[in-house]
């Protein structure tokens, strides 16, 4: 009896997917390749609007950045820290190889330069196939769908609301729908190039590691502009599914390789490269270059304390944000560019002076703290510690990218 009612609960499950999905397919069907005219009139009456006002965060690029702290040396500004949720730096179309480019768009949306944000024929095909399969198909999104979606994401991400987190991932017909409505709307104020770009800057590439320029940076130790083939292929390859393919664990490995090579074989028989590139490219073993961004203050034990205090100037001042968790977000999420006053020459010498002295180890166990201000303005130039002690106000500027 049980073993009855377990197939015919299957069974009508999959009659369920099929319905729906075949819904899906037919109101793909009218609303993609009838004239526009007849969309209109269709989506009218069914109370949907093919077009909808397309909303900032869609707009290429917007995702979040990490934010940066710099101190000065030489009168230069000098990188001490980094801050985030998400490691992220979002560059510009012509700062992504080619090889990147071109690996993407010949596996994700071979047609994606073609399209006006929807491949139809890709999408019925889809819809279709994952009917008669019951679910579990191929998904038939295009490029500008797929960076709507993690736009959509992100968003959610950004306000914390796990609700609108849940129903941007929860695949549902209405979801779908509505990325294909954003989908061409994006497709009539942004270019091809502008998309690609903020797919690639907002895709997931694991390891909390967020968009091409970060990925390329921690695994191969190169910026994107600089991928050649066979990193650009094992890249493009992860964007189906990240944690199976990373390249910095070991049993990933062969299957990485697999996959990267079917990235190679694709971009071959697209035209990107000649049969000849493709066989060395597939020859080439893989080789990480693994490259730490670590977030906070304590990736840097020199300016460790003077970073500190300035981090909690931003998370106690209302100018940041209402909350300390709207500062927080924009501290970590927020691509804020943070200018100390911080002398580096000064600080270490300050650093190495305390540490040697009054070290924190020392058996008798006395605090010491060192400070250097700049005369007539105030500026703290140095400032070190080998215990908790009372900071004094540490003077900083902050400004947006």
């Amino acid at each position: 009896m049980s073993a009855s009612k377990n197939k015919s609960e299957t069974f009508m499950s999959g009659i369920l997917k099929f319905t729906g999905l075949s819904a899906l397919a037919g109101a793909l069907g009218i609303a993609l390749l009838a004239p526009l005219a007849i969309v209109g009139g269709f989506f009218a009456s069914a109370g949907i609007t093919i077009f909808e006002n397309l909303p900032d965060y869609i707009k290429p690029v917007n995702a979040s950045q990490s934010s940066t702290l710099y101190a000065t040396q030489a009168g230069e500004p000098i990188k001490v820290a980094n801050f985030y949720h998400e490691n992220r730096i979002s560059v510009t179309y012509d700062e992504m190889s080619v090889n990147v480019r071109n690996a993407v768009v010949a596996t994700e949306d071979p047609r994606f330069f073609e399209h006006g944000g929807v491949d139809v024929i890709a999408l019925i095909r889809a819809t279709l196939t994952n009917a008669a399969m019951g679910g579990g198909g191929p998904g038939g999104s295009t490029i500008t769908m797929q960076y709507v979606k993690n736009s959509l994401v992100e968003a959610a991400n950004l306000t914390g609301d796990k609700d609108a987190i849940e129903a941007a991932r929860v695949p549902t017909i209405d979801r779908k729908l509505r990325e294909i409505r954003l989908a061409v709307a994006l497709e009539q104020e942004a270019s091809k190039q502008d998309i690609l770009a903020g797919y690639l800057n907002l895709s997931f590439f694991g390891n909390q590691i967020n968009g091409i320029e970060a990925a390329s940076n921690y695994y191969f130790g190169v910026k994107a502009k600089d991928l050649d083939i066979p990193q650009a292929a094992l890249l493009a390859g992860m964007l189906k599914s990240p944690n199976d393919y990373k390249p910095d664990t070991e049993e990933n490995l062969v299957r990485a390789k697999n996959r990267r090579d079917y990235v190679i074989n694709n971009m071959r028989d697209a035209g990107y490269i000649t049969g000849e590139q493709a066989s060395t490219a597939k020859a080439t073993p893989i080789t990480v270059n693994l490259t730490e961004t670590p977030s906070g203050c304590e990736s840097n034990q020199t300016t460790a304390f003077f970073c500190d205090y300035v981090v909690w100037t931003i998370r106690n001042n209302s100018e940041f944000g209402p909350t300390q968790e709207d500062r927080e977000n924009l501290l970590r999420r927020g691509g804020l560019e943070i200018y100390s006053t911080i002398d580096l020459n000064a600080q270490s010498a300050a650093q190495r002076a305390t540490m040697t002295w009054a070290p924190s180890d020392a058996p008798s166990q006395i605090g010491s703290a060192t400070v250097s201000v700049e005369v007539g303005t105030g500026r703290i130039l140095a400032m070190a510690e080998t215990e908790y002690l009372t900071r004094p106000k540490a003077m900083s500027w902050v400004t947006h990218r």
